[in-house]
């Protein structure tokens, strides 16, 4: 299961190929026959690209794989022009956020290294230490700037320690978010709900130039927690 829904708005954040908005999955992974070169669109287009005076604008298919997936989406999907692109945070079934084994992709976001090797951008630089390339570990980890939201978290939690690699905090915090308690509700949540405020504040950074500081990603982290968890102070730790 992904961290996030992707909801299609006007189409105009949206990869066309690359992100999960057709059925919660992508173009590429529900239709891997397609050659994308000869299916005359480019690697960088966005949805919107693909659409014209209310309706779908695809080139002219060149073989059968490529007529199914172009009728695929035709049926299943439409854009709306009065809305923005979402991408939500995404419970299981009971309502709570599901923690996956660090060693299952939990949910494919398409970051700036991804980008680069599919020659969609040409800069792979994150976007808040301006120095490192952005790879998922980078970015929600190793960063100095969302290691210090980490720093808060985990003093937040009561852990006193650093914040480390993707694989090593998913397994650590696997390892401490064990059964159905409070505080193993609240740990769950706290994880999830970060990872959800960096991607939300990195996105807003890239396509809309808004900066968010650490203490206020921090506060609505805080805030989504104690909302979901009916938290209202730390004594429930």
């Amino acid at each position: 299961m992904h961290l996030f829904k992707y909801e299609l708005g006007n189409g105009k954040r949206f990869s066309f190929w690359y992100d999960p908005w057709l059925e919660e999955k992508s173009v590429v992974q529900l239709f891997p026959s397609i050659n994308i070169k000869d299916a005359d669109i480019s690697k960088a287009a966005v949805v919107k690209d693909l659409w014209s005076r209310g309706q779908w604008s695809l080139p002219d298919p060149i073989d059968e794989n490529t007529a199914t997936g172009w009728n695929y989406i035709r049926r299943h999907a439409a854009i709306e022009e009065d809305k923005e692109d979402t991408v939500t945070w995404k419970a299981n079934a009971s309502g709570s956020l599901l923690l996956v084994a660090p060693g299952r992709n939990c949910f494919l976001l398409h970051t700036k290294d991804k980008l680069c090797k599919w020659s969609i951008i040409a800069d792979d630089i994150c976007c808040f230490c301006n120095h490192q390339m952005e790879c998922t570990s980078h970015l929600f980890f190793e960063c100095s700037f969302t290691k210090a939201i980490w720093r808060k978290i985990l003093e937040y939690l009561g852990f006193s320690r650093e914040g480390y690699t993707w694989r090593r905090e998913v397994s650590f915090f696997i390892r401490r978010t064990k059964g159905k308690s409070n505080i193993a509700r609240v740990r769950k949540m706290c994880f999830c709900a970060a990872i959800y405020q960096i991607w939300c504040t990195r996105n807003d950074l890239v396509f809309n130039q808004k900066h968010k500081s650490v203490e206020q990603i921090f506060c609505s982290i805080k805030s989504i927690v104690e909302a979901r968890c009916n938290v209202t102070s730390r004594s429930r730790f």
